[in-house]
């Protein structure tokens, strides 16, 4: 209970301490400080009288007047604020998230385009819902996004990332079974995307039945590597999204890639995933049938709050080593939102003032630019 000296807490200095950039942080809850004859809040472990001096108490809930920058706040509403000046604040997002250390654009540190090269990227996990077509979908248009001529191919019969770009195809429109059949080329399956500047190869459910036709078909592991050689001229970077079990897609997908990145979640399987996927990489170079090489696993779905999250980046840390990348794709509800709206995040966040899903891909997409260009260069050494 305030005491009948409650009032003289508030000197005629006090209006002084708030400036004009944050008036709405003094709620009415706020003015009820303790006089300096009464009892200390109950919570505040300092008996001292709440002032701009002991306003920066940061375990106590009731003196938090806000300085003249506003900057610690407990609810920082800046995420993406890196020169935030109170970066020790555990609910600024912007001010220690790692994976905004590499947002900044590709534009000048991106791989220049080179048709004599085409860097094709799979994106692959023996374990499925560790969000590969998120992956697939979003790195390719963020790339598209820094004016890189991108294809997207989706090599999963559950064409969740056609879903996502393009929406359901009319039946019979020509999709990746057909090219997988040798009824149709990758050229002319090819089609524009609702993200501009992005191609995609769709895929349908009739991927399922391709794939058992071409069992016994002599040279069914190399179909997707040879249909690559025709649009080599037209794009800079190929992503393909595969399915999660070891179909011949799946093979056919490894086998066209230059590099394999692989995303995983803190879930025991989609770790296990992650070595039966490299073990196969592994085979395919064994047995001559690709030269392509773990580009690097990425988390997707990072939740700091949760312990779990940072042991499963340990493991992954200790197996792979410098193979796991910086940058972390945190939860976003607007990832399961993307495919009803048949956008990328980038559209569906460009009117948000948040855009947190749209800042991590941004991230990534210059954190992979770099270690392609890194691979790039070892293999001209």
């Amino acid at each position: 209970m305030l005491s009948t000296e409650a009032p003289q807490v508030l000197s005629t200095e006090a209006p002084q301490v708030l400036s004009t950039e944050a008036p709405q942080v003094l709620s009415t809850g706020a003015l009820k400080v303790p006089s300096t004859a009464g009892a200390q809040h109950r919570r505040c472990p300092a008996p001292q009288v709440p002032s701009t001096a002991g306003a920066q108490h940061r375990r106590c809930p009731a003196p938090q007047v806000p300085s003249t920058t506003g900057a610690q706040h407990r609810r920082c509403p800046a995420p993406k604020h890196r020169g935030c000046p109170a970066p020790e604040h555990r609910r600024c997002l912007g001010a220690e998230h790692r994976s905004t250390r590499g947002a900044q654009k590709l534009a000048g540190s991106a791989i220049p385009p080179d048709n004599t090269l085409m860097n094709v990227i799979t994106i692959a996990n023996r374990k499925g819902g560790v969000g590969k077509s998120t992956l697939a979908v979003n790195l390719a248009s963020a790339f598209a996004l820094s004016d890189w001529r991108v294809l997207l191919i989706d090599m999963d019969s559950q064409a969740s990332a056609t879903a996502t770009l393009v929406g359901d195809l009319p039946d019979g429109a020509p999709s990746m079974a057909h090219v997988m059949l040798g009824s149709s080329t990758l050229a002319d399956v090819i089609t524009t995307s609702s993200r501009p500047g992005l191609h995609i190869a769709p895929a349908a459910k009739e991927l399922t039945h391709a794939q058992l036709t071409i069992v016994s078909k002599p040279g069914r592991e190399t179909i997707l590597k040879r249909a690559l050689r025709d649009i080599t001229d037209h794009y800079d970077l190929v992503v393909i999204d595969t399915a999660p079990e070891q179909q011949l897609a799946t093979v056919n997908s490894l086998v066209a890639a230059s590099h394999v990145l692989m995303p995983f979640t803190p879930d025991p399987k989609a770790l296990e995933g992650l070595r039966t996927t490299s073990e196969a990489v592994r085979e395919l170079n064994d047995v001559e049938l690709t030269q392509a090489t773990v580009l690097g696993c990425v988390q997707i779905a990072y939740d700091r709050r949760l312990s779990v999250t940072e042991d499963a980046r340990e493991q992954v840390a200790e197996a792979y080593g410098d193979k796991l990348l910086e940058t972390v794709i945190r939860t976003n509800a607007n990832f399961v939102v993307c495919p009803a709206w048949h956008h990328d995040i980038f559209a569906l966040e460009e009117k948000e003032r948040r855009k947190r899903g749209s800042e991590d891909f941004s991230a990534l997409a210059h954190e992979v630019a770099q270690r392609l260009n890194s691979s790039r260069a070892s293999v001209a050494a």
